[in-house]
């Protein structure tokens, strides 16, 4: 219990302080953000590069960072599909396999991001993957489970929270996005960082792994 109210401390921490930090961001930049099925447009400090996606995309996924006094929290948001393989909650063996396996590689910070320095430290980590969890005997469904109709429509995604605690922060330059690695469906990564009075907008690829923080 106490972890669970930790973590979810962690999260309302995380998007309360992206709104205030979004509300107070320089007028230069514009960014609407939005959690579900929505269509955001941002400022891409890459040259020349203005994109707008929607936020529920097959290999797409979004991170948002922030860095506030010592700490550095991170959100990826992803299609369950571009991690899992389905969207839909895990029914058969090899779905629940997967999904437990997919759990455990994404609580290892190493196996999606690495930072350059810093000297930081995980503190708090919240993988959400309610949208995918299997259904308890008293919530299935009536219908046969595989009707590919209520499949269709379910848009599933994960989200991943993690949040550092960091001994010298001003030193955090460089992320290193090691997510294109161990899941190669996602292509794009939409990054969103945001220090002090400083923020920017990238897009990462598998070519291009590497968030610079200036």
């Amino acid at each position: 219990m106490e972890s669970l109210i930790r973590n979810t401390k962690v999260k309302y921490l995380i998007v309360v302080t992206l709104k205030l930090l979004l509300l107070n961001s320089a007028a230069s930049h514009s960014i609407a953000l939005a959690h579900d099925h929505t269509t955001y447009s941002t400022h891409n400090t890459n040259k020349h590069n203005t994109n707008k996606h929607n936020a529920h995309q097959h290999g797409y996924a979004e991170l948002t960072m922030i860095i506030e006094g010592n700490s550095l929290m991170v959100q990826i948001l992803s299609p369950a599909d571009s991690l899992l393989g389905f969207e839909h909650q895990a029914a058969t063996e090899q779905e629940l396999a997967t999904l437990n396996r997919i759990k455990n590689n994404l609580a290892s910070t190493n196996n999606i991001l690495t930072l350059d320095n810093g000297d930081c430290r995980l503190i708090d980590t919240l993988i959400d993957t309610q949208a995918v969890d299997p259904k308890t005997q008293s919530h299935k469904a009536t219908k046969p489970y595989n009707n590919r109709s209520s499949r269709a429509e379910n848009h599933a995604e994960i989200e991943i929270n993690y949040q550092f605690t960091c001994a010298s922060i001003s030193k955090v330059n460089n992320i290193s996005l090691e997510l294109f690695k161990h899941y190669p469906a996602i292509e794009q990564v939409r990054a969103i960082w945001i220090r002090e009075n400083k923020q920017g907008s990238y897009l990462l690829t598998p070519s291009k792994t590497i968030l610079t923080l200036n």
